[in-house]
């Protein structure tokens, strides 16, 4: 495959050695099934995480901010391996998911940016003091529309879509399967 710069094309094999490399076959199908059915069956992973894991954790450890660290590193274990593969081999882009086969990059990019322009109207009408709707409200609050509204407007900052997809995922690991309870605000 070839990617046009300019005027200039450049192979990509060039720019990324073993473009799309997984250590199996259907590793990002399973990858990304693992990281949803984590989300279906949330409240069994939350339960099975405190019994054998947090709760032993605590009676070892005794510092917080250590407890912390290492709750967080097991909430985002699975994205850690999406984290490598996409970063060095690009193994989950939309290429190699076979996203482009039903959408192209443009209108994929057009989407991710109506979403983030959206989060940035709501933000600023938010602290402008505009009242939203209540199934405005309450349609943003849907997880899996609240999961691409964060995407689209970390596409919007990042222009990657690869970024912008695991920076949402990793939010969501760490909210449900890291803390033990949510809180109102992030900082107090």
């Amino acid at each position: 495959m070839d990617v046009d710069i300019g005027k200039q094309q450049i192979p990509t094999d060039s720019l990324v050695p073993n473009y799309g490399y997984v250590p199996f076959a259907n590793f990002q199908l399973i990858m990304i099934l693992i990281i949803v059915l984590s989300f279906i069956f949330r409240k069994f992973v939350i339960k099975f995480l405190d019994k054998h894991v947090y709760s032993k954790m605590d009676k070892y450890i005794k510092n917080d901010n250590i407890k912390t660290i290492i709750k967080a590193l097991i909430a985002i274990s699975p994205t850690l391996l999406i984290f490598w593969y996409d970063l060095q081999y690009h193994s989950f882009s939309m290429k190699n998911l076979n996203v482009n086969s039903y959408i192209s990059n443009k209108q994929l990019n057009n989407i991710l940016r109506l979403f983030g322009a959206y989060v940035i109207i709501q933000v600023a009408a938010q602290d402008l003091g505009v009242k939203s709707g209540d199934v405005q409200s309450d349609t943003t609050k849907l997880p899996i529309l609240e999961y691409f509204l964060y995407v689209g407007a970390a596409y919007a900052l990042t222009q990657d879509r690869s970024q912008a997809l695991l920076a949402g995922l990793m939010y969501f690991q760490l909210k449900f399967f890291a803390s033990s309870k949510v809180k109102d605000v992030c900082f107090d």
